[in-house]
């Protein structure tokens, strides 16, 4: 049962995040305690002076930490609007880069957690709204030219920024479709151009048919190819998880 709680006592004890996986990067909710109640807060919405909370006992705690769906975190102060960002070894073209740049801001918020494989920070997102954008957009301008020059490192920046970017966009979708098709992966290229095409905005879809014709003609590319019915049903849980994140 959800329930609020008060932010300026909560301390975080963990993340709803495995450190180790496939995308290059993760933003994932924290999991907070306070002196005043009893068990886990998993982070569900921050409001004015309180978040609004998912709570679980220390037995469940015990069972996500165990199959690697909690990371416990070393216990420190929590912020409104903070989250764990985790970025992975393949994050595109270098996590230095964003992590010193997080840095040069004052915006890490320590400790971190992590290893060569992944590194985990806390942030606070209101603050940051303008640098995720900003680096954002410069990944897919890197990955726009590694498509043109047929560089083997445009399907990594692709997937680096369409994880990042602060929502989904035509242009990373488009970008995304034509690097797999590049890579001879048509099957992950048509399931992105069926997650456009099934959002609830036909503005978004006619901008994302534009960009992929865009792009295409940059990089010299064939028409993705045609649908797999096999496929269909994956496409379209796909299309459909998408879809209910960004367009609601």
């Amino acid at each position: 049962m959800t329930k609020t709680i008060r932010i300026r006592e909560s301390q975080v004890a963990g993340a709803m995040v495995s450190l180790h996986g496939a995308a290059p990067f993760h933003r994932a909710p924290l999991i907070l305690v306070h002196p005043d109640e009893i068990g886990y807060f998993k982070v569900q919405k921050y409001l004015k002076h309180v978040v609004k909370v998912d709570p679980f006992s220390q037995e469940d705690w015990d069972t996500l930490v165990l199959s690697g769906e909690i990371t416990p975190l070393t216990p420190c102060k929590a912020e409104l609007d903070m989250w764990i960002w985790v970025f992975r070894k393949n994050f595109a073209p270098d996590r230095k880069d964003i992590i010193a740049e997080l840095d040069r801001k004052q915006q890490l918020h320590f400790p971190t957690w992590g290893d060569r494989d992944a590194i985990a920070v806390l942030v606070v997102e209101t603050e940051l709204d303008d640098l995720q954008s900003s680096f954002t957009t410069n990944l897919l301008n890197q990955c726009e030219q590694a498509l043109v020059d047929r560089r083997e490192d445009a399907l990594a920046l692709a997937q680096t920024a369409f994880c990042f970017g602060p929502s989904m966009t035509a242009r990373g979708l488009a970008l995304l479709a034509v690097a797999y098709d590049l890579d001879g992966n048509k099957v992950r290229a048509d399931a992105y151009g069926k997650i456009a095409k099934n959002s609830k905005s036909q503005r978004f879809v006619d901008l994302y048919e534009q960009e992929l014709n865009r792009i295409r003609a940059l990089s010299c590319t064939t028409d993705i190819g045609p649908k797999n019915p096999e496929l269909q049903l994956h496409i379209a849980e796909l299309s459909r998880r998408w879809a209910d994140k960004y367009f609601g």
